[in-house]
């Protein structure tokens, strides 16, 4: 009942000029991609708190942030870094505008890559889903799956080494 409720609450307004973005808890505002399930991943981290809660100064790092959802949440709990890994091109856009629109520019540092357990390039989903996930490839990397896309991927460990992060 309070996913639904919610939905009524904040459901998204046409797209426009006028109104791009919704308002959500505290001033929080949040672009929306052309998946419709969205609003779910919104319903989840704000309301549900099936991410936990975030404690003051913390670093974060949201792999799969899809339109930035859980960044958006991290940054308003007070952590003191959010780094936020998105390969797909249309939510890494989204999570971009929601960055700026919040002016989390200085906490939240987007980075339009996979994580994987190696580093190299994975397919991905083409359409922004807040499902998405890697998808296994064949020996021939050269073939690519219609309505796919092949990205870059790192590893947690090689991105902390070569950020300074303990």
């Amino acid at each position: 009942f309070s996913v639904f409720f919610f939905f009524l609450m904040i459901r998204r307004p046409p797209r426009s000029t006028l109104f791009p973005y919704t308002t959500l808890f505290r001033s929080l505002r949040i672009n929306f991609s052309s998946n419709p399930h969205d609003i779910v991943s919104v319903a989840v981290v704000f309301l549900q708190k099936d991410y936990g809660t975030v404690d003051r100064q913390s670093v974060v790092m949201d792999i799969g942030a899809n339109i930035g959802t859980f960044s958006l949440f991290a940054a308003q709990c007070g952590a003191s870094n959010v780094f936020a890994f998105e390969p797909n091109k249309e939510a890494f856009e989204i999570l971009c505008k929601n960055i700026k629109i919040n002016n989390f520019e200085d906490i939240i540092h987007p980075f339009n890559c996979a994580i994987s357990d190696s580093i190299g390039q994975v397919c991905i989903p083409r359409n922004s889903s807040p499902y998405n996930k890697i998808v296994e490839q064949s020996d021939d990397t050269e073939t690519v799956p219609a309505d796919y896309d092949m990205v870059t991927a790192d590893t947690v460990g090689n991105f902390m080494q070569k950020h300074g992060i303990n």
